[in-house]
This record gives C-alpha cells, structure tokens and sequence, in this order.
C-alpha cells in the first residue's frame, strides 16, 4: 500500500503542476485525482497475477511520472 500512496503522491505533484488553473483550483483537482489514482494502484496490485507484474505496473507508471515532473521542471526554468 505504501506504492499506491507514493503513486497518488507523484501524480498529485504532477497534476497539479500540469494543470493550467489557478493554484488553488489546480492542488484541488490534482488531490481529488490522487484518490482516484490511489484506488486503482491498490486494484492493479491485487489483480496482478504475479509480484513481476504487479512491480512493472507501479514503477512505469512511477517513473512516467517522474520523468514528466523532470521535464516540466527543465522547460519552467
């Protein structure tokens, strides 16, 4: 459980630096997502039907997530 919560995190982070709203409505929207995300991170690890695929369902989408973070990170400056 504990990667489903690093996952809703990250993609909190991203969504919310993503988004072109106000701040405020932008880590409103991106924390309501998280917990959709959450959900379905917690769903993928029980369905899997082994610890190889449950692994690769959680770290690509992770490292997707970092990497858009990087990204947005290298064009913003």
């Amino acid at each position: 459980m504990l990667g489903g919560y690093g996952m809703a995190a990250l993609y909190a982070l991203v969504l919310g630096r993503l988004l072109p709203l106000q701040p405020v409505d932008a880590s409103l929207v991106a924390t309501m997502a998280s917990f959709i995300i959450y959900a379905l991170t917690a769903v993928w690890s029980f369905a899997a039907a082994t610890l190889r695929s449950a692994a690769l369902g959680l770290c690509v989408p992770a490292a997707l997530g970092v990497l858009t973070l990087f990204v947005n990170q290298a064009i913003s400056k």
